[in-house]
């Protein structure tokens, strides 16, 4: 009852600071944050996390997989109940939506850059 009324809450949050965030007149007063002239570091800095989030998710990608056929191969109980394509869809797809994100931001990536 308890992580009903706690996932309850959560969703409420979410979705009310989705409605706040995108209404016009309240969006102009909400902070904004700029990095002026910040020059080569802030364009290094966001390629290495870049490449530091996608080592991780291929990371988890890989131990679910091995998890799994570990765990229906070698088991002697009641298997692991998980549908394998769905895990690799939940896994695969933060990982196709950072690249995307990182790709359709690329020019303007490069146009903080100055190169």
């Amino acid at each position: 009852m308890l992580q009903r009324l706690f996932a309850l809450a959560m969703f409420t949050i979410i979705v009310l600071w989705l409605m706040v965030s995108y209404m016009p007149h309240v969006q102009s007063a909400l902070p904004t944050i700029a990095f002026a002239q910040a020059g080569g570091w802030q364009s290094t800095s966001g390629v290495i996390l870049l490449v530091v989030f996608i080592a991780l998710q291929v990371w988890l990608l890989y131990t679910t997989l091995t998890r799994v056929r570990t765990s229906q191969m070698h088991s002697h109980t009641k298997p692991l109940r998980l549908k394998l394509g769905v895990e690799l869809f939940w896994s695969v797809l933060p990982i196709l939506m950072t690249i995307a994100l990182a790709w359709a931001s690329y020019a303007l990536w490069l146009n903080q850059a100055n190169f």
